[in-house]
């Protein structure tokens, strides 16, 4: 009892004086400085008031000595005046704002001593001499207070209040705490014992009392406290009498968790049932059968539905004091639908009795279908249990969601074998079909192999003889014609080109070199090369280059002066009058901007323009000619380098073409510089030996080498060009590829097995595999045909000079 004691300084009633009194306590604080504060205000006004008296009184005196300029009388005024009380200190000024006198207390100060300023009151006052017919100013005066007269006035009066509210603080105190023990403390001590003494086994007997005459709060605090151990006993009955029943309900829980847990790690239907029926039989007591029939749903697919219907012989034996069911089929069939007295069924268990037996019909259900239905020919008749019901129920619910899962599994395997045989049927024709591709793309690529080569071994006699032509005509229009010449041929070089380029692109064989080049060279020899074509067609031509252009780049020079060519010859081919601007800017990429005056397009042609083999439209094939690959070709080749290319385009006003490269800055230092055009080289007595099978063609290198004065020894096939490379020992051997008897690969590897001759390749197959595939049998190079002379004297040069 005593430790359970309340000690005064915690009780409610000492909290809640502590509360008021703390309250009145700041409020009385509150008061005291209020009042204080009126009082010392109320000291200061009558302070300023006696400062106003005093000036009234000394200022005809020190008016007339300041008027006499008496400086002793005014000194024996200032002695009398800093005796008065209120006054701390005084300053008499003359009219210029010069001090005449000044006292401190007692303490005489020179005219030219400052005294301190820490006063809260100074009181300035003008001195006038009065005369009959005017008053004039002699000097200013000032009285000043500091706050020690002001405190020393107000200590006796500060002391007072404080005295009284300390005295009403203490006796309001100790009236309070005599009150409130005997109405507050006092009744909850005695509450708090009876609660202490309170039992739940005295609940029936048990009651609150309060010795109070007047019904107050704690009255009411003790029916609510006697109101609550009564429900409080009500409530313990209950939980006494439900006990038992809980109890019950848990072995029985216990019991279907463990049969969950067995049939949740079966893995297939007929497996599920036995487990079902094994466990209804272990938690209903009252459930004896012999008989047994399951019906079940079995979906191979979601739209096929099929009942299995199997009948099974059940016999009992006991191991250890368990009961097994042995399951003992019997037949088995299947149907397409639901047996006739199935098909109207409950949602639950129920009972069916006939004349001679009973059964148990157990249906199984997913959202208002019918899965299954299990029924049990039951020995015994005793009528189920609540408790069995909910058993039976709930054990079916877990049956639902098992045989659902396994269901869905079954439909899922199915579907994935069906996937699989699907795929694999696609995955079989996919290959057939890219076999087929591929063949057909090697079929084209051969075929443009053979077509570039076939026309361009023809084209190598008719460009050769230009060449031949060139350097020796004289007359004008022969040399006029000869170039137009030339300019075909060339014309029809760029378009054989364009179709192996677009094939090579169709395949993803184009390679990019990186190497270091002069763009604002390139651009000008490009201008310088377009520039004759502007000129004849009164074309302004113009090279314009930014302020923040970067000069040198790293890149595959030959695939960028392509993509510049293929835009900038369209521009001029389409451009009748007015301008061709190239305009250049970009300093971490190129950015080439070419803006022509020609025909436009309109938007549906600007929406195919670089689609292949496509041009603005039918007449300007027509009209222009072209393969329609030129733009098509240069879009693929930026898109290869990491850039794109933009148009846009008016009908009739011009078009705009946007080429950005994000190629690598570099430094000038690393250029290669293209080289100059080569002379004939001098070869006289050299021998150089050729293996070609036409004639034509030998008759071309034999005129366009005439000029070195070599001796040219001929070949028409491999094994003649071997025979010649073993009497004569050439120099240097120029070799076609395609030839009778031996072709050019042969003869090579024959020649490189016991020389190191330099061999160079002249042939129309031009395909980059094929360039490799002779390089590495052993050609020191490929010159493609037709044969550029300068190619032709710069490989002279390099192997025989």
């Amino acid at each position: 009892m005593k430790k359970n004691k309340i000690s005064i300084n915690h009780s409610i009633g000492f909290t809640l004086l502590r509360g008021v009194f703390s309250i009145y306590i700041i409020v009385a604080i509150v008061v005291t400085l209020t009042h204080m504060t009126i009082e010392y205000f109320n000291v200061k006004q009558m302070i300023k008031n006696d400062l106003a008296l005093y000036q009234s009184t000394y200022e005809k005196p020190l008016s007339d000595a300041l008027w006499d300029l008496d400086e002793d009388r005014i000194n024996t005024i200032i002695d009398g005046v800093i005796k008065l009380p209120s006054i701390t200190s005084v300053q008499i000024f003359d009219t210029n704002n010069n001090i005449i006198a000044q006292r401190k207390s007692d303490v005489h100060l020179a005219t030219n001593e400052i005294i301190a300023v820490d006063f809260l009151i100074d009181h300035y006052f003008d001195i006038e001499y009065r005369r009959e017919d005017e008053n004039s100013l002699v000097g200013v005066g000032v009285f000043y207070s500091d706050r020690d007269v002001i405190l020393s006035k107000l200590s006796t009066g500060f002391t007072l209040i404080i005295i009284n509210s300390i005295i009403k603080t203490l006796a309001l105190w100790g009236i309070f705490l005599w009150l409130v023990r005997p109405m507050l403390i006092k009744p909850l001590e005695e509450f708090s014992h009876a609660v202490e003494k309170l039992n739940v086994d005295d609940l029936d007997d048990f009651k609150l009392k309060i010795d109070s005459a007047k019904r107050n709060e704690l009255h009411v605090l003790a029916d609510s406290f006697n109101h609550m151990a009564l429900r409080l006993n009500c409530s313990l009955q209950e939980i006494k009498a439900s006990a038992f029943a809980l109890n019950h309900a848990n072995n029985y829980l216990e019991q279907l968790l463990l049969s969950a847990q067995e049939m949740m790690q079966v893995n297939d239907k007929k497996a599920l049932f036995k487990q079902y029926v094994q466990f209804l039989h272990k938690g209903v007591d009252t459930l004896e059968s012999s008989q047994l029939t399951i019906t079940y749903l079995n979906r191979i697919t979601k739209s096929a539905n099929e009942f299995t219907h199997v009948n099974y012989q059940l016999s009992a034996e006991v191991v250890k004091g368990h009961c097994l069911l042995h399951f003992i089929k019997g037949s088995e069939d299947t149907t397409d639908q639901l047996p006739v007295k199935y098909q109207q069924l409950a949602a639950k268990a129920f009972m069916v009795r006939n004349e001679m037996s009973s059964e148990l019909v157990v249906p199984f259900m997913s959202k208002n279908q019918v899965l299954g239905v299990i029924t049990l020919g039951l020995l015994k008749e005793t009528p189920l249990s609540l408790a069995d019901h909910s058993y039976i129920e709930t054990l079916t619910q877990l049956l639902v969601l098992i045989f659902t899962q396994l269901d869905n599994q079954q439909y899922l395997e199915f579907q994935v074998k069906k996937r699989t045989l699907e795929l694999e049927r696609s995955y079989q024709e996919i290959e057939q079909k890219a076999s087929e591709l591929e063949r057909v793309s090697n079929y084209k690529s051969q075929f443009l192999a053979n077509m570039s080569h076939e026309i361009r071994t023809p084209m190598n006699g008719i460009f050769g003889s230009l060449q031949i032509l060139q350097n020796s005509v004289d007359n004008e229009e022969s040399h006029e014609i000869i170039l137009t010449g030339l300019s075909s041929c060339k014309s029809l070089l760029t378009i054989l080109n364009d179709i192996l380029d677009f094939s090579k692109i169709e395949a993803g064989k184009v390679e990019f070199e990186a190497n270091s080049f002069d763009l604002k060279e390139l651009l000008n020899n490009l201008y310088n090369e377009f520039k004759p074509i502007a000129v004849e067609n009164s074309i302004t031509l113009a090279l314009n280059f930014d302020d923040d252009f970067h000069q040198y780049w790293l890149g595959d020079v030959t695939r960028v002066k392509q993509v510049l060519i293929n835009i900038i010859s369209n521009a001029l081919k389409f451009t009748h009058q007015g301008s061709v601007n190239i305009n250049i800017s970009g300093s971490q990429e190129v950015v080439i901007k070419v803006v022509d005056t020609g025909i436009g397009m309109s938007e549906y042609a600007l929406s195919s323009i670089f689609d292949r083999f496509e041009q603005a439209d039918k007449s300007t094939t027509r009209k222009y000619g072209g393969t329609g690959l030129g733009v098509n070709i240069a879009l693929n080749l930026s898109k290869m380098m990491g850039g794109n290319i933009e148009v846009q385009s008016k009908l009739d006003e011009g078009s705009c073409f946007v080429i950005s490269l994000p190629l690598t800055r570099t430094n000038k230092q690393k250029i290669l510089k293209e080289k100059a055009l080569l002379a004939p080289p001098q070869l006289n007595n050299i021998t150089i030996l050729l293996a070609e099978d036409t004639a034509i063609n030998r008759t071309i290198f034999n005129k366009l080498m005439a000029p070195t004065s070599a001796n040219i020894l001929m070949a028409k096939n491999g094994a003649e060009c071997i025979e010649l490379f073993k009497t004569h020992h050439p120099k240097v051997i120029f070799m076609d590829i395609q030839m009778p008897v031996m072709d050019g690969v042969e003869a090579c590897k024959i020649i490189r097995a016991s020389s190191n001759i330099p061999i160079v390749a002249i042939t129309a197959n031009v395909m980059s595999e094929d360039v490799e595939l002779y390089k590495e049998i052993g050609f020191d190079r490929v010159l493609s045909k037709p044969v550029q002379l300068q190619e032709l004297y710069e490989a002279c040069t390099k192997y025989i000079v």
